[in-house]
This record gives C-alpha cells, structure tokens and sequence, in this order.
C-alpha cells in the first residue's frame, strides 16, 4: 500500500482567464404540418465545444471510503438565449433554453467531444437574423453567433423540397427527444464539415404536396467548387404520402479531395426525367485532422500530471497536423481496451480532473494545481482517509491511503510529504 501524506495549506497561483464558447449555429426549414400556411417550422442547431464549457461535480454520498460504488456525477451546463429579429431590428422571437446534464449524455470518450442542441419553433415566411447567446453555467464564458436565415414559403400546391439538414448520424428511434422526427434520431452538424470524424455525409429531407398515385424520384449530386459533378447516387423512389415524404440517405466522402461541394437533390415525376423541384445544400470536406490552438493548450493543461516529459516535448515542438495525431495517440496508448469505442482511460482520467478542479479549487488556483488535486489524478480517490485536527505545532492535516500494484503483482507502502 502507498500512503501519501497531504498537509493542509492554500496555494495562490496565476488567475486563468475566461475564453469564450466556441459554437457553430445552422438551421432548417420545414412545412407547418398542423396546416397553418402563414408559417413554417425552423429548426436551429448547434455545436458547442465541449471544452469551451466548465464542468461541476456533484459529489456521492460514499466519494470517499472502502467501497467505491457510487461514483460523483460531473455535469455540464449553459443557458441560450435564441433571439430571432426582422431587418428592422424588431424581435419577433425570443427563446431561453436552460441546459443541465451529465456529462456523459453527450460524451462519447473521443479526443475532443462536442455537443449537440436543436430547437424549433414557427416564422411567417421571409429573411430574418437569427442570433444565438451562449452563457457557461459554471465559469463566466459566453459567446453570440449571429446567422441571416431565410424562411421559406411552403403554401404552394406544387411538389416541393424542405431545406436539406446535413447530419452526423441518422437512426430510428422510438423515443422522443429534441433530435427525433418522424420514427427518426437526426443529429445535425452544424459546422458542415464532413471528412475526418465525419466520414458519411446523412441528409434529411421533407417532401411535400406530392400527387397520390404518382411515380416520383429523388436524385443526387455532388458537386465541387468550381461547378463539376464529382458523384451522381440515385435514383430512389419517392412514396407519395398524405401529408410528407421523408427521404434520408448518406454517402461517405472520405474519398474526395479537401474544399466547398453542394449537395444537390432534385425530384423528377415520372419517367421522363424532368425535374418538378429541387435543393441545394452547400458543405466542407476537410480530411485533415488540425489542432487549433485552443485545442493544444486545453490539452496540455488537462495531462501535464501524467504525461511524460518526452510526450510533451515532443507536442510542443510538433505542428498542428502533427499535434492532432499526438493526441490521438497519447490517449490510445494508455487505452485499456483499444478494440472498444469507449476510452475508459481517458474518461475516468477527465472525471479526476473535473473533481479535482471542484472540490480543491482555492482563491485564484484550479484545484488541479493542488497538492490533493495532483495526488486524487494521478492515484484516483483514496481507499481510506485519516483526518488529523490542528494542535500547537501542527496544521490540520489529512492522510490519504491509496493502493499502488506493482508489476510483480505486491502491493508497496510509503510515505510521501507534500507540504508542512
């Protein structure tokens, strides 16, 4: 057994400064199917940063003891305020959503983790500013994104396509949730960026005012920046529905060099092929995985207490390509078992610090900085505490026992002195 001791004592260190919350905003359009003409449905969706956000532990009942069975829940939080206002500046939409979860409803274990948000609500047809506010819970970060967004009308009585949602995902789904729509689980990306982390490019479509009984199909194309059709898929067949048609697929665009492309659909009746309505929806292909500066500098700070002194002059000197496969790799070296989708490493090694930052923090130093915090990251929660109360001589002090397992299987027992 390893026995550290940790003496009581207030460190002051350097005051981190806030950052703002990095995001990206999209939206859709879609027919009002309760039958109001004078409006359509809009969607709005985001991608926060899942590193621009502070976290908070909630602590267990039993956090510390012999039985670690009830683990502490690290949540995430922030409020967003969705303003919608015409060309005039008057505000015909104003929306406050409150966001407060475990972290992991939205984390997956990858390197660097977004989440995902959509809302809806209702427009009269015509060309708005959509504006979004995003306000940390838990630090005093915040960030606005403004988007000109155009409402489409769809009153006509010819066939006509929604707006196309670009999505990372698509799956069935009984449940209902913020991302579910017809028996469907649309995750949208908001950035637009398919390619490295996002190898399938999923669209979602609605069909509307499509004749009972008719033939009908949907094509699409890819198209590059300079006008040239790279693919051509389809066609499918479009089953005329009383109210809409939903039409899903993805193709994966690993395969095409890195810039601007469109995804044009279009719908034909009949055999003749001529095109009765169409869409575009523009998107990135980026192949290459790049750490931003943000990125690399989160990074350091979140593994400076167990990474290696090589690991780390090794990032410092690197590019950014090159800082991104490091990452990569520093977490899937100390992967336990790299054959699953989950890192449970580099999870439990995210919960350490969160709780560390929570419970050690003090005046102007993270509680990562500590000497509790660095030992509780390193060596995980104690297997037992001895708390010691001040005396003459003496500070208040605690002693954390901990268990280390040697490579021969023996369990070894020291002592060491972090302060006094």
């Amino acid at each position: 057994m390893l026995r550290y001791l940790l003496l009581c004592g207030t460190i002051l260190s350097t005051v981190i400064s806030a950052r703002a919350v990095t995001f990206d905003l999209d939206y859709a359009t879609f027919a009002d199917l309760s039958g109001d003409t004078t409006r359509s449905y809009v969607e709005v969706y985001t991608r926060i940063d899942r590193w621009s956000l502070d976290t908070k532990t909630v602590l267990s009942a039993r956090r510390f003891g012999l039985i670690q069975n009830a683990p502490d829940t690290v949540k995430i939080g922030f409020t967003a305020d969705v303003v919608v206002t015409k060309a005039s500046g008057d505000t015909v939409a104003h929306e406050r959503h409150i966001v407060d979860q475990p972290v992991d409803e939205s984390y997956s274990g990858t390197a660097y983790d977004d989440l995902f948000t959509a809302w809806g609500f209702f427009l009269p047809p015509g060309d708005y500013v959509l504006g979004v506010d995003i306000a940390d819970h838990h630090s005093d970060r915040s960030e606005r994104r403004d988007l000109p967004i155009h409402v489409r009308s769809y009153t006509t009585t010819e066939p006509i396509l929604s707006d196309v949602e670009l999505a990372l995902s698509v799956a069935p789904v009984a449940a209902e949730s913020r991302f579910a729509k017809h028996g469907l689980s649309v995750l949208a990306n908001a950035r637009r960026v398919f390619g490295y982390g996002a190898p399938v490019l999923y669209y979602y479509t609605e069909l509307y005012h499509l004749e009972p009984g008719a033939e009908y199909t949907l094509n699409a194309t890819l198209i590059n920046e300079s006008g040239d059709s790279v693919r051509q898929f389809g066609p499918f067949t479009v089953v005329p529905d009383e109210r809409t048609s939903v039409q899903v697929k993805g193709v994966n665009v690993m395969g095409y060099p890195d810039g601007e492309y469109t995804l044009r659909l279009m719908l034909s009746r009949g055999d003749d092929g001529v095109v009765v309505a169409d869409r575009d929806a523009p998107f990135t292909v980026s192949r290459t995985p790049v750490a931003t500066a943000i990125t690399a500098e989160r990074f350091k700070a979140d593994v400076g207490w167990i990474a290696t002194r090589a690991e780390m002059q090794t990032f410092d000197s690197a590019t950014p390509l090159e800082k991104a496969r490091l990452i990569e790799e520093f977490w899937l070296s100390r992967d336990p078992s790299p054959e699953t989708l989950v890192n449970e490493a580099k999870i439990e090694h995210y919960r350490r610090l969160a709780f560390a930052d929570d419970a050690f923090t003090d005046v102007g130093r993270p509680g990562r900085d500590s000497d509790m915090g660095r030992i509780y990251i390193v060596y995980g929660p104690p297997s037992d505490i001895e708390r010691f109360g001040a005396e003459a001589n003496a500070k208040e002090y605690q002693i954390w026992h901990c268990l280390l397992y040697t490579s021969d299987a023996a369990d070894e027992e020291d002592s060491v002195d972090l302060g006094g």
